[in-house]
């Protein structure tokens, strides 16, 4: 078996998912959604990378004793070696509603006046047909099913020293990768080849696999993924966002570059976009709020005579996937903790349809902050000329 994570980070996983569910009175877990399975077996369910509709894995977390998977059975001996008990199943017309019964009597349960916890709150996504929840929960008339999604934030918004290195291996990746096409960059490629160049080389440097590739440069084009044929010409600002995962962690962080000869004003934009964001991340500390540090960005961007970019935050949390909770925003009072892995994201409004975007990543440590994102803060210069 390919060990993800140690033996013991699993079970320090475990462990405190069931102390979690304890306190919150909740008797199972029920983990439909692949990256909360990968999160708690340290393994894969399916045989797609991602998702498979057809054969999706689901765990059953008791708040006491082992989980039981139930997963489709050509990775039933992969997931045997990660979790004890298994369930497997062969059709690819949804799981029969008894397995989830069987699953749950499996871990120790009965129906009658349990709760159980499923993904249904906040930037969580059941990873089952809703038809098949709702069955479920007609079969189970006794049992109470709760929101769960605060509780499994709690656990994945602190990374282990495992999930950091991971991510710094990905935000090393990303980084070489980008100034590779910066240097390779010529005046006329279109947005769509700057962000296939960017995927190939994020491969070759050693990405198990890309979590997404952003190419702006002038509103509204960076407003979607599905990249331009418009070429890139002299003036152009590019704003070359993206992130490699190693394993089960990815990155997202961009950096900026100027096609041609960068004007004096671009320089001068650029140099306070970078002091924002230093000075931001001068005030990440445990026991500060998202907000807090939400409003010392917006002031910051304020006090250098911008606008700015109202997007509802300037950062986030990353780690199995590119934006994860907590959000840099107005509306979020999360508390920073050692452990946490949260970006600085200044962005404000210059002239005409141009946006100004910076971002690094850090882990939250015990007496302030560790930045991973060490790219160069440099305004490039690229393409011939």
């Amino acid at each position: 078996m390919i060990q993800i994570f140690s033996q013991s980070e699993i079970a320090r996983r475990l462990n405190s998912a069931q102390a979690l569910m304890k306190r919150e009175n909740i008797d199972a877990l029920l983990i439909t959604n692949e990256e909360n399975f990968q999160y708690f077996t340290g393994t894969s369910g399916t045989v797609c990378l991602h998702y498979s509709n057809a054969r999706p894995a689901i765990l059953v977390v008791p708040s006491e004793g082992e989980p039981v998977a139930i997963v489709g059975s050509a990775t039933e001996d992969v997931v045997k070696k990660a979790v004890k008990n298994v369930i497997s199943y062969t059709s690819t017309m949804g799981i029969p509603t008894q397995l989830y019964v069987s699953a749950l009597k499996d871990a120790g349960l009965r129906a009658n006046g349990i709760r159980i916890g499923i993904e249904e709150g906040l930037e969580m996504r059941l990873g089952i047909p809703l038809g098949e929840l709702l069955k479920l929960m007609k079969s189970l008339p006794e049992a109470k099913f709760v929101d769960a999604a605060s509780l499994i934030w709690e656990l994945r918004m602190i990374k282990s020293k495992e999930e950091q290195e991971y991510m710094r291996k990905a935000a090393e990746i990303t980084g070489r990768a980008r100034q590779k096409v910066f240097d390779l960059f010529q005046k006329g490629m279109t947005h769509r080849q700057v962000a296939r160049l960017f995927s190939k080389l994020m491969l070759e440097e050693g990405a198990d696999r890309i979590a997404f590739v952003h190419v702006g440069c002038k509103e509204p084009l960076n407003h979607t993924q599905f990249h331009s044929e418009t070429p890139l010409i002299d003036g152009d600002i590019l704003y070359l966002d993206g992130g490699a995962y190693v394993r089960t962690h990815t990155i997202d962080y961009p950096r900026i570059a100027v096609v041609g000869k960068a004007s004096e004003e671009m320089r001068r934009y650029h140099k306070v976009l970078i002091d924002i964001s230093r000075k931001m991340a001068d005030s990440i500390k445990p026991g500060i709020t998202c907000f807090d540090l939400w409003k010392r960005g917006y002031d910051l961007i304020k006090e250098a005579g911008f606008r700015p970019f109202e997007v509802g935050r300037m950062g986030h949390g990353q780690g199995m996937l590119p934006t994860e909770p907590p959000s840099v925003s107005s509306e979020d009072r999360t508390i920073l903790k050692p452990g946490m892995i949260i970006s600085t994201e200044p962005l404000f409004n210059v002239e005409k349809d141009i946006v100004m975007i910076w971002e690094d990543v850090h882990v939250v440590t015990e007496d302030g902050h560790e930045q991973i994102t060490l790219e160069t803060e440099e305004l490039h210069e690229i393409g011939k000329y």
